[in-house]
Parts: C-alpha cells; structure tokens; sequence
C-alpha cells in the first residue's frame, strides 16, 4: 500500500496515464495538468496568514506598519511571538498542501514544482487582497521541505549561518534563495542520468529564487548603503502606522 502510495506521489495519477494518450493531445493534456497546479498553488498561497491573523485576532493591517510587508517577521515586530508563530505556521502549510495535492496529480518534477511556483506568487500577489503580500521566504522553503530535502537542508543552513553571523535576515533570506537552483541542478543532474522532468523542477526554483530576491530590491539597496536594520527577536514597543524606518526582511 505504501508502495503504491509512493509511486502516485512520486509519478502522478495523471501523468502516469498521460504516456498512453496520442501525441499532441498528451501534450495538451500535460500542459493543462502544469497550469492547473500552478492555479491551485497560487489560490492555496493566496490564503495569507499575516493579514489573516493581524486581521481576526487585532482587527488591523500589518501592512500599514513597520515594513509594511505582510510577512513573518513584520508581525513579530509588530504583534509579537504569537501572531509571528501562526502566521509562519499559516504559511508553511499551505505551501506544503499545494505541493502534497499536485504531486499526487502530476507528479513531483512537474506538479509539485509547478504548484510551488504558483503558492510563491500567490504568497508575493494574493488576489484576496488586493496583490499586496509578502516576500514568500517561509512558503518557498516549506516548499523546497516537501520536493527536496536534501535542497532544504542547505537552504536552512545558509540561511542560519548567514543570519547568525550577521543578524541581517534578508541577507539570509537572499543567500539561501540563490542557492536553491544551485542545490536543484546538483540533486537532478549530478547522476549519470537525469530524472524525466529535472529541466522543469530546475526552471521551477529558478523562478521561485528570482522571485524572492527581486522582492529583496529594497534590503539589498539599504544592505549596499550600511543601512539595513538588523534583526532583534523582539516586539515593537509601540505600534506606529507611520513608522517607515523598520523595513527589515519577511
């Protein structure tokens, strides 16, 4: 039973009949597949929590304070432990839903990918709430979790390293994010042979990476200028909805 379990998750209810259909409607098929998964990822990251959270259990915005960034760590800045804990909780699991649904759809290389990108995207551009989101560091790596653990493993630890030594989380958060394709392209194509879809998978956290730096643009710039503001594993004193100074990384 587990076997079988396994071998859907890993190949695809549906891209495991796809071979067996004629040419280009296989392909029509698999390219319908992809885009479906893409759509359940983006719906599933568009569920994003720190607006939830801020919202049911403060009747306020974290976006209009601190950073205004809807992330996890604008929260903690903002609200506390608390609401930081159930908002990155929030956000891992619908990162890990997403992938676990569309692998047994499509497969890992080609739904669980997909599915990735689309919950990063819905993460950064929720459509329930008005395209404002966050900068998806907690969704891309509950993600890169569920397809590659081995990937993750060094993502964490770039991650904590690099946060450790500096206290700048968004340094942390862009180094990591680079490395994920990096740790991708190694895992699939360092064997003698590729695993069918490995273009993809790579292509996949190619974007998910590029996405999550680019929404690092405004870190990077105070990084290059010396005034990035370092993380403190603390609550904001007092909340103030016209403080632009705190604009650390989420």
């Amino acid at each position: 039973m587990l076997e079988i379990i396994s071998d859907a998750y890993s190949n695809g209810l549906f891209t495991s009949v796809i071979p067996q259909m004629q040419g280009s409607f296989a392909t029509a098929m698999m390219i319908a597949g992809i885009f479906l998964c893409l759509l359940i990822g983006y719906v599933l990251g568009s569920l994003n929590f720190s607006l939830i959270v801020s919202k049911k259990m403060y009747g306020d915005d974290v976006r209009e304070h601190g950073s205004k960034n809807a992330g996890t760590t604008n929260m903690m800045r903002t609200y506390g432990t608390k609401a930081a804990v159930l908002t990155i909780l929030g956000d891992i699991l619908k990162a890990v839903v997403a992938v676990l649904i569309c692998s047994f759809l499509m497969g890992v290389m080609h739904g669980g990918y997909a599915s990735a990108v689309g919950a990063v995207v819905g993460h950064v551009f929720p459509v329930f709430y008005k395209f404002r989101g966050g900068k998806g560091v907690a969704t891309a790596a509950a993600a890169i979790l569920v397809l590659n653990p081995i990937a993750f493993l060094v993502v964490i630890g770039v991650f904590l390293l690099t946060v450790i030594f500096t206290r700048y989380l968004s340094l942390g958060s862009v180094l990591a994010a680079a490395v994920v394709p990096l740790i991708t392209f190694y895992t699939y194509f360092s064997g003698t042979s590729a695993y069918p879809g490995s273009g993809f998978a790579f292509i996949c956290s190619l974007v998910i990476a590029i996405i999550v730096i680019l929404k690092h643009h405004e870190n990077l710039w105070r990084l290059a200028h010396g005034c990035e503001t370092k993380f403190k594993f603390k609550k904001s004193k007092k909340v103030d909805k016209n403080d632009e100074n705190d604009k650390n990384n989420d």
